[in-house]
């Protein structure tokens, strides 16, 4: 009798994980036809070593400090400003992808963009950022008819102009980018994937630039999305970028 108890209540057990297995599996494809993400993380694989150079020091982000103002006796404190980017060449499948920082507050300082060829060794654009907006901001160059050559290295920096007299005091955050031929099994995996599922496949292929910027993307249309913004903040701790 003992045994026959045994048996039904493993019976019973093994009913109830099956019921539980289908319902998360039922829910997970609920959640993608409403175009939500799935509890999928998402994992960026770096290029090889050889795939470009890796930033000396921390060029990758300010620290916040203080400075002097120009009027005596006044003081600025200057905001962390970050690029986000790996700290390695980062790829793009894109001749004109999207770049993103993060500006912990509004400054009055000047902010100054800039793109180089580093082949070529000359900067190929330049532009004034706006600076009286805080958290992550982009910078498309499509708006400014800007392409990246094929297998080109190119660093874009920000600058944060803190004294105009004093350029020798000017700070800056860089980072590295190159537009690659996309990988030959990429195509096919963004064919048959929801829009949701596109950042991830771009970070396991090893291009940061278009996983950010479609991660983003999302983000954008569905600004109240929790879940979306804990992936972002994912990535980026992967690259060891805390916001």
């Amino acid at each position: 009798m003992c045994q026959k108890s045994v048996i039904t209540g493993v019976v019973l057990m093994a009913a109830m994980m099956m019921c539980l297995t289908f319902s998360i599996a039922a829910e997970n494809n609920v959640q993608k036809q409403k175009g939500q993400p799935t509890s999928e993380t998402i994992v960026y694989h770096p290029p090889q070593p050889d795939c470009g150079k890796r930033i000396g020091g921390d060029v990758r982000g300010l620290v916040r400090g203080l400075v002097r103002g120009l009027v005596r006796g006044t003081e600025e404190k200057l905001p962390a400003l970050k690029l986000l980017v790996p700290d390695h060449t980062g790829l793009t499948t894109q001749d004109q992808p999207v770049l993103y920082w993060h500006l912990s507050d509004p400054t009055s300082k000047r902010l100054e963009f800039t793109l180089n060829d580093e082949k070529a060794q000359k900067t190929v654009f330049e532009l004034t950022l706006p600076s009286d907006k805080k958290g992550i901001c982009s910078l498309k160059l499509a708006d400014h008819k800007v392409r990246l050559s094929p297998d080109t290295e190119y660093s874009w920096f920000i600058s944060m102009i803190v004294n105009p007299d004093m350029p020798s005091g000017d700070m800056a955050a860089g980072g590295y980018i190159r537009h690659v031929a996309p990988p030959a099994s990429l195509a096919g995996q963004l064919e048959k994937s929801e829009k949701t599922e596109i950042p991830a496949i771009y970070a396991r292929e090893g291009m940061w630039y278009d996983a950010l910027a479609t991660l983003s993307q999302l983000i954008e249309a569905s600004p109240q999305d929790e879940a979306l913004k804990a992936q972002r903040q994912d990535l980026l701790k992967q690259v060891g970028i805390d916001l």
